[in-house]
């Protein structure tokens, strides 16, 4: 083993005790300022100036991805529990029980009557709802056309009696009590 091997590796135990302890490296040699301002560490044992940047931003990017992530999935679940009652509404024909429980911006720009109509000719032909199912969500806080938000677009492959291969786009929006409400629906 040659030497600086050997160095980072006491150095790397020297920092595992530390951190466990939570007190100082036994072999710390000073700190120092470099002109830049940026405090850096060093030890006899080795300079831990690039270690802790590595070990340090692991963690950070986990938070942080997780904390995006997290939020993202958590937005895709909330409103993919909410749109499957609504589309369990659409389904058994409960058109202006529907439209009811459609975002406000919705139902500012589609009258009820015109709604029901509207459904009732395109589902009314395709039959019973026979399979339905998730193929992709995203989540994002603009879209065209609507004031920024949270938002949620759900994708569905879906079989009726009379249609195989029919696609299905639902997007959900967080109203401002934190309920996800239906503010588009597609049918292909």
């Amino acid at each position: 083993m040659d030497a600086s091997k050997r160095k980072i590796g006491v150095g790397a135990r020297c920092l595992s005790r530390a951190i466990a302890a939570g007190a100082g490296c036994p072999n710390v040699g000073a700190l120092s300022t470099a002109r830049s301002g940026i405090v850096r560490f060093r030890s006899r044992c080795w300079s831990i100036r690039g270690v802790t940047k590595r070990l340090l931003l692991i963690p950070l990017l986990v938070l942080i991805s997780h904390s995006v992530w997290g939020e993202g999935a958590a937005s895709i679940v909330g409103a993919e529990t909410a749109m499957a009652g609504w589309l369990k509404l659409i389904d058994d024909g409960k058109y202006a029980q529907s439209w009811e429980q459609a975002a406000p911006l919705f139902k500012n720009l589609v009258a009820q009557d015109q709604w029901r109509i509207k459904v009732q000719g395109a589902r009314g032909a395709l039959g019973a709802l026979v399979t339905r199912a998730r193929t992709t969500a995203g989540s994002t806080r603009a879209l065209p056309g609507v004031p920024d938000g949270d938002y949620v677009v759900l994708h569905y492959a879906t079989t009726f009696a009379k249609k195989q291969n029919a696609e299905e786009t639902v997007t959900a929006m967080r109203d401002t009590d934190g309920t996800w409400r239906m503010i588009g629906y597609f049918l292909r």
